[in-house]
C-alpha cells in the first residue's frame, strides 16, 4: 500500500500538539509551576493584608498556570514549525506500508522502518502517527485517502503489521486519540 500526501504546517501542528499534549516531562514542568503558584498565592493572600479570600487567590493562579500552558505549548509548536526547520517535511512524502515495514521518501529523504520498529499506532481524527521512537513518527493525513473504507484499511493494516512483528519482537502500543 503506497500513500501519497504533501505534509503541511497543520499536519505537523497536529503532531506537534499531540506530541507536547502527551508529554510527561512537559506535564511535569506544568504541574511544578502550578504547584509553585498556588502556594504563592496562598502565602501572599495570608501574609497580606489583603481582603482576597484565599481561594480566589488559588483560582487566579490557576487561571494564569492555564495562560502559561498554553503560551508554553503555542511555544515550544511554533518552535517545532519554524520554516527553515521543518523544510525536509513541509514538502511531498509517499509512505509505503510494506510486508517488512514503513518506507517513507521526500526528494530530500527516504527513511525505512521495521514492523518492529513501529513503538505506537495512534489514529485521531484527521492521521494515523507511526511513532518509531518517542518524539517521532511517520505522520499519515486521512485526506491523502479516497474514502473512510481506505482509511479504515490502512489503520488495520498497520495493525495486523504491528500484531505480525510483535510475535517475534516487543509488543507495540496502540492508542486511540479524539
Amino acid at each position: 500500500m503506497i500513500v501519497r500526501f504533501r505534509l503541511g504546517r497543520r499536519d505537523l501542528a497536529a503532531f506537534t500538539l499531540h506530541h507536547l499534549l502527551r508529554s510527561r516531562p512537559l506535564w511535569f514542568i506544568y504541574g511544578a509551576a502550578l504547584v509553585y503558584g498556588v502556594s504563592k498565592a496562598l502565602s501572599g493572600s495570608r501574609a497580606s493584608d489583603s481582603s482576597q479570600h484565599p481561594v480566589a487567590s488559588v483560582a487566579a493562579a490557576v487561571v494564569v498556570w492555564m495562560g502559561a500552558v498554553a503560551l508554553g505549548t503555542g511555544l515550544a509548536m511554533a518552535i517545532c514549525i519554524v520554516p527553515r526547520r521543518a523544510r525536509n517535511m513541509l514538502t511531498d512524502h509517499s509512505i509505503e506500508l510494506t510486508p517488512t515495514g514503513v518506507v517513507e521518501q521526500t526528494s530530500l529523504m527516504r527513511t525505512e522502518t521495521q514492523w518492529g520498529g513501529v513503538q505506537k499506532l495512534v489514529v485521531t481524527r484527521r492521521h494515523v502517527f507511526l511513532y518509531i521512537g518517542p518524539s517521532i513518527a511517520h505522520v499519515i493525513p486521512r485526506r491523502s485517502l479516497p474514502g473512510d473504507a481506505a482509511w479504515r484499511g490502512l489503520i488495520e493494516h498497520c495493525r495486523r503489521q504491528m500484531a505480525a512483528a510483535a510475535s517475534g519482537a516487543r509488543v507495540g502500543k496502540v492508542e486511540q486519540a479524539e
